[in-house]
């Protein structure tokens, strides 16, 4: 019987070094994936943000949030009204578009259920 190489567990040495923060491990394997991992701490200690983050990749589709809350909204309405296979739709469809959205779009001012 094979064993499965995705399902075993490896363990792997890795170093922190408690000053510049950065890691190391002595299998070569994985020295590129650690140098991958150090550059990208590198250039995020650099971010001069007041929250420390970097800023998203692209700027948010107010249209596309502003719909997404509408058909919140809508659909809640219908499922108040009883019409429950219309508001099972439009949740569907508010769904769909905000699964939608980039992997990290930027939050608006204010945080809402549909975000």
């Amino acid at each position: 019987m094979a064993t499965d190489p995705i399902g075993t567990y490896t363990p792997v040495a890795l170093h922190l070094d408690p000053t510049s923060k950065t890691v190391t491990t002595p299998t070569s394997s994985l020295a590129s994936a650690v140098a991958s991992l150090n550059a990208v701490h590198t250039s995020l200690k650099g971010v001069d943000t007041p929250s420390q983050t970097p800023p998203p990749p692209i700027p948010v589709n107010v249209k596309r949030s502003g719909h997404i809350a509408k058909l919140g909204a809508t659909a809640a309405a219908a499922q108040r009204k009883g019409t429950l296979a219309y508001a099972a739709e439009v949740f569907g469809y508010a769904i769909a578009m905000a699964a939608s959205r980039p992997p990290w779009p930027p939050r608006c001012g204010r945080v809402t259920s549909w975000y």
